[in-house]
């Protein structure tokens, strides 16, 4: 009968017991919530201590070169177009020409000059900032962005390879990495000449192709990208990327030059609307596009 009481005292003591795992149950979510927020904690201060000795060794580069260089006058267009050598490259996109086409004026300007009318009727202190383009280009490229924000402009991928004009692109509202980067460049040389400081500042602005990496990882590429360089005033080249990580982006310009920046890997060719540079001359076909769409799928 001894049996029978001590399972009569199991069961009258069940819900105790049942209440009784119920707490520990919470509890053990609770400590585990509480590693996971520790673990992050780490991740981030190791994330800032990451930053910090990256711009400690910028600095550090920075010094010896101001020490020991005599810097290149930022304005001279001879010097900066010529310091790498200039090539040929042809782009189908869709029709196979040289890709400084893609960035001449358009015949018809209207569109992107309404657009600039915008900017520059909410911007009225733009023409303050004449004599300091860095900060000029700052502002135009912290404007487009919050069009993406404001659900103005949206990013679409294309299945074919097809690089709109900034008409096109600033009226429709939607289009990827390289539609953007031209209408970016059209909308920054178009306030630039407006304020008659383009010719002066042409050779600093550059349009890149090449590979991005993934995002908090060991560098990795994770696909191809079109985005814009800008050459500031300390003779460094900043990202004016407008897609793939236009907030880190923004947040890093004239803060940490392109060739610091783990997000960016190789670049393949890079160009204005006058000139071209690339290790090699490069034609790339039609089928060239066609397999490099199929290895992406």
């Amino acid at each position: 009968m001894n049996w029978i009481k001590e399972m009569w005292t199991r069961i009258k003591h069940y819900p105790q017991l049942e209440e009784q795992y119920e707490d520990l149950l919470q509890t053990e979510q609770k400590l585990y919530a509480q590693i996971i927020q520790k673990n992050n904690q780490i991740l981030q201060l190791q994330e800032s201590n990451s930053l910090l000795t990256e711009e400690l060794d910028q600095l550090r580069l920075e010094v010896n070169r101001c020490i020991h260089e005599e810097l290149p006058d930022i304005y001279d267009s001879e010097y900066w177009n010529n310091i790498w050598s200039q090539s040929v490259i042809y782009y189908p996109a869709p029709k196979k020409q040289k890709v400084q086409k893609y960035l001449a004026p358009e015949k018809d300007q209207t569109v992107l000059n309404l657009f600039c009318d915008e900017l520059i009727q909410k911007h009225s202190s733009l023409k303050n900032y004449v004599n300091t383009p860095d900060l000029l280009v700052g502002i135009i490229f912290e404007y487009m962005i919050s069009f993406f924000d404001s659900g103005r402009f949206k990013y679409l991928p294309e299945d074919k390879e097809i690089w709109n004009t900034p008409s096109i692109t600033l009226s429709i509202g939607f289009g990827d990495c390289d539609d953007y980067s031209i209408a970016m460049y059209s909308v920054i040389r178009t306030i630039f000449s407006r304020f008659k400081i383009w010719e002066k500042n042409r050779h600093r602005l550059k349009c890149v192709a090449g590979n991005v990496n993934q995002y908090g990882t060991i560098p990795y590429p994770n696909g191809s990208h079109l985005w814009l360089i800008w050459l500031s005033d300390n003779t460094y080249w900043y990202g004016v990327d407008l897609t793939y990580y236009c907030e880190i982006s923004l947040r890093n310009f004239l803060k940490q030059p392109i060739q610091f920046n783990k997000l960016y890997g190789t670049i393949w060719f890079t160009f204005n609307e006058k000139y071209c540079w690339s290790t090699h001359n490069l034609s790339v076909t039609s089928r060239d596009w066609k397999k490099y769409v199929e290895d992406k799928k």
